[in-house]
């Protein structure tokens, strides 16, 4: 419904703006987890990303940039859509918002490929929190934190 709906972009819109990581836990485990090689890894760890999100007439736009490159996920709520992840696994994503956090899900289409699942959520007005795990391994999350500037 358009109420809801409206209730939804509030909550989300508290996600808008730019973002820089503070702090990574597990990163690397988890690129190695998604068999991602160890240049690529280490160019990962020791950049710096930001993180902008963004939206226009409820189309969304989370986009990361590092000094090496700029990454952006385009996508609407609940609508599925294929992309290829920085990782260069094709997969088949829905982003949805439930109890005031923003989940990616990402399905690989490829056998023996990976699939992950991420949450983003705010603790307070200011920090993002970014959880990403990979299905089948529940041991490993790998946590980000982002700060707004």
């Amino acid at each position: 419904s358009f109420q809801n709906l409206t209730k939804l972009t509030v909550a989300m819109d508290a996600f808008k703006g730019k973002f820089e990581r503070t702090s990574a836990e597990q990163y690397e485990e988890f690129l190695k987890a998604l068999d991602v090689n160890f240049l690529l890894r280490k160019a990962a760890t020791v950049s710096t990303p930001v993180m902008e999100v963004s939206e226009e007439g409820g189309a969304w736009t989370i986009k990361t940039s590092t000094t090496l490159k700029t990454m952006e996920l385009k996508f609407k709520l609940g609508e599925e859509f294929e992309e290829t992840t920085p990782d260069g696994r094709e997969v088949t994503a829905v982003v949805t918002f439930e109890d005031g956090k923003i989940v990616t899900v990402q399905k690989a289409k490829k056998e023996g490929q990976k699939s992950t699942k991420s949450v983003r959520e705010m603790n307070g007005a200011d920090e993002m929190v970014y959880t990403m795990t990979v299905d089948g391994n529940d041991d490993l999350k790998c946590v980000q934190k982002f700060k707004r500037v």
